[in-house]
C-alpha cells in the first residue's frame, strides 16, 4: 500500500528511480511537449550552487515564468513514482537548467602534423567545415589501426581526409591522410522509451594510407587508446581537441539524451549520452571544431587513461560552457571497434608467419645478416592486403601457452605493461620492426602450431639476433621499458640449442 504522500526518497535511492523515471518521460516526447533541448539526470541546483541531491534535468536555452506558459509546458517540481524497495510511492525532485541550445562544433584552426596524433584537425570531402581527430583504434573486423572521429565530421564513406582542415589550410590532394571506412547512420525518429532509441552515437573510422601516418597518442594525453571505461557521474575527464586544446572538465549527467539540427537539415535526438561541464567556469570546456575528440578520465597515475566517449557537440561560453560525448561503449559496439592492445602487437607478429613464396611486391626478404631489408607495418588495409596473406591467432596462441609458467608470465607482463610503447616502436620506428622481424621470421617459419614454435632450439644466430632487438629496444624505450627488457633479456643467456619451451619453462610439448 502507498504510504502518505509527499514523502521523499534518500539519496541512496534516488538515481535508480530517477532512471526509472526518466525512461518514462521519454515517452511523452520531453523535447517538443517542454521545449527541452536535453534532458537527464543530475545536481539539484539552488541559488546557483549543486547541492547533494539528484534529479531529473531540464536543460532549456531560457528560463520562462510561469505565468508565460501554458500549463501543459510547464516543467513540474516534482515527479511520483513508486518505490519497489520503500513499497511507498516518492516525490522525485525535478529541475530546470538555464543552458544555451545545443550544436554541433565545427571548424577552428590546426596545423599540418605528420605523423598525426589524436586532437588534430582534419575534414573530409563529404562533410563540412572542419573537426578533430579523437585518436586511433583497433578495427576488430580486419584487424587494422583506424582514425576515430563524428559523423558529422568524417561524412560518408569513401570521403577523402585531409589533415588538417580546410578552414585551416588543409587543400586535397596534397594533405591527403586517408578515406572513410565505415560510419553510423542517423534516424530522425523521435525515441518514446530508452528501447525505442535509435540513434547512440555521431561516430565514423577513417582508413589511413599508410602506417607512416599513426602517431599513437592523444595530444596532450598521452598514449591511446589502449583502455576504455564506463561513464559515471563525478568523473573528472579530460580532452584534447584542435580548437581549445588540452581542457579539463567533470561528468554532471551520466542519462543525456539530446536533440540538435544536423548540418544535412535533419534534427536528431542521439541517446545514453554523457553531460561535462568545464572544472573551472570561467574556462571552456570546448568550442566550435573539437567534435571528434576522445574524452578520456582524469588518471595521473595511469599509463594509459580509459577512454570513456566521443565528443560531438556543446554550448554556451564561460560560465555557461558545456558539452556532450557519446558513450565509448556504444562506439566501440556499433562499429566493431577495440582499443590498441595485444592484438595489435600479435597481429604484426603473426603477419611475420608467411612463407617466402607467399611474400609479394612490398613484403620483406630476409639477407644474409639476417636483417629485413624491407618490414612492411601491415596495419592498413593495402598494406595488409600487399602480403597476400594474412595468418591470424598464432601470437595469441602461444600467448596463452606463455601464462602456464612464471617465466612466461613474465614476458606476457611485460607485453601488457609496455603495449603503448611496443605498437608505437613497431608502427613508428623502422629499426625496431626490422630488428623484429629479423629476430622472430627464422623462428616462426614454416610454424603451424603453437608447438611447433615452442619446440624449435635456438641457433647461435637466432641469439644473436634476439640480442640485436634488445639493443635497438633499449636506444629507442623509456628508461622504463629499459629496465624491464634488460631482465626479460637475461633469460636468453646460455639458450643456444635449447628450445624455447625449455628456455620459457612452459608446459612440456609433444616430442618426435
Amino acid at each position: 500500500m502507498a504510504q502518505k504522500a509527499g514523502h521523499r526518497a534518500g539519496d541512496g535511492d534516488d538515481y535508480p528511480l530517477l532512471r526509472e523515471a526518466l525512461a518514462r518521460l521519454l515517452k511523452d516526447d520531453p523535447f517538443s511537449r517542454y521545449g527541452a533541448h536535453a534532458v537527464g539526470i543530475g545536481r539539484k541546483v539552488v541559488r546557483n550552487k549543486a547541492t547533494r541531491r539528484l534529479a531529473l534535468r531540464f536543460y532549456v536555452a531560457k528560463k520562462i515564468g510561469l505565468t508565460d506558459l501554458p500549463r501543459e509546458r510547464r516543467i513540474p517540481r516534482s515527479f511520483r513514482t513508486l518505490s519497489a524497495k520503500q513499497g511507498r510511492e516518492v516525490d522525485l525532485p525535478a529541475d530546470v537548467i538555464e543552458s544555451p541550445a545545443a550544436e554541433l562544433h565545427l571548424p577552428d584552426l590546426e596545423s599540418a602534423l605528420r605523423p598525426v596524433p589524436g586532437g588534430a584537425s582534419c575534414s573530409s570531402s563529404t562533410s563540412v567545415g572542419a573537426g578533430t581527430i579523437g585518436g586511433w583504434v583497433w578495427d576488430n573486423t580486419d584487424d587494422t589501426i583506424v582514425m576515430l572521429s563524428n559523423l558529422h565530421v568524417f561524412g560518408s564513406i569513401g570521403g577523402v581526409i585531409i589533415q588538417p582542415g580546410t578552414p585551416d589550410g588543409g587543400q586535397s590532394p596534397q594533405d591527403r591522410i586517408g578515406t572513410v571506412k565505415r560510419s553510423i547512420a542517423l534516424d530522425p525518429y523521435v525515441p518514446r522509451t530508452p528501447s525505442d532509441c535509435r540513434n547512440f552515437v555521431d561516430a565514423a573510422i577513417g582508413e589511413a594510407d599508410s602506417s607512416e601516418l599513426f602517431d599513437l597518442t592523444v595530444a596532450d594525453i598521452g598514449p591511446a587508446v589502449y583502455d576504455t571505461a564506463d561513464p559515471a557521474m563525478n568523473d573528472d575527464v579530460e580532452k584534447t581537441g584542435q580548437t581549445t586544446g588540452h581542457t579539463f572538465g567533470r561528468i554532471t549527467d551520466a542519462d543525456y539524451h539530446v536533440v540538435l539540427p544536423y548540418p544535412d537539415g535533419n534534427s536528431y535526438v542521439i541517446c545514453d549520452c554523457f553531460l561535462i561541464e568545464p572544472s573551472d567556469p570561467a574556462q571552456l570546456w570546448g568550442s566550435q571544431g573539437d567534435s571528434g575528440s576522445i574524452v578520456f578520465r582524469q588518471d595521473a597515475g595511469a599509463v594509459f587513461k580509459p577512454a570513456l566517449g566521443l565528443y560531438f557537440g556543446g554550448g554556451g561560453v564561460p560560465p555557461n560552457n558545456y558539452g556532450f560525448a557519446c558513450k565509448i561503449g556504444n562506439v566501440f559496439a556499433e562499429l566493431d571497434l577495440g582499443p590498441l592492445c595485444i592484438a595489435g602487437c600479435a597481429a604484426f607478429v603473426d603477419a611475420l608467419y608467411a612463407d617466402e613464396a607467399e611474400v609479394g611486391p612490398g613484403g620483406f626478404a630476409v639477407g644474409d645478416a639476417g636483417m629485413a631489408a624491407v618490414a612492411p607495418a601491415q596495419f592498413t588495409l593495402k598494406e595488409r592486403q600487399r602480403a597476400h596473406r594474412f595468418h591470424t591467432g598464432l601470437t595469441l596462441d602461444i600467448r596463452k601457452r606463455l601464462m602456464t609458467s612464471a617465466r612466461g608470465r613474465g614476458i606476457v607482463a611485460f607485453i601488457d605493461r609496455h603495449r603503448g610503447e611496443l605498437l608505437t616502436l613497431l608502427v613508428g620506428d623502422g629499426d625496431t620492426r626490422r630488428a623484429l622481424v629479423a629476430a622472430l621470421r627464422p623462428i616462426l617459419m614454416g610454424a603451424v602450431t603453437t608447438d611447433d614454435v615452442l619446440r624449435r632450439k635456438l641457433t647461435e644466430a637466432d641469439i644473436e639476433r634476439i640480442d640485436r632487438l634488445a639493443a635497438v629496444g633499449a636506444g629507442k624505450g623509456s628508461s622504463a621499458f629499459r629496465k624491464s627488457l634488460k631482465v626479460l633479456h637475461a633469460l636468453f643467456e646460455n639458450a643456444t640449442g635449447r628450445s624455447l619451451a625449455d628456455v620459457l619453462q612452459v608446459s612440456r610439448v609433444k616430442r618426435e
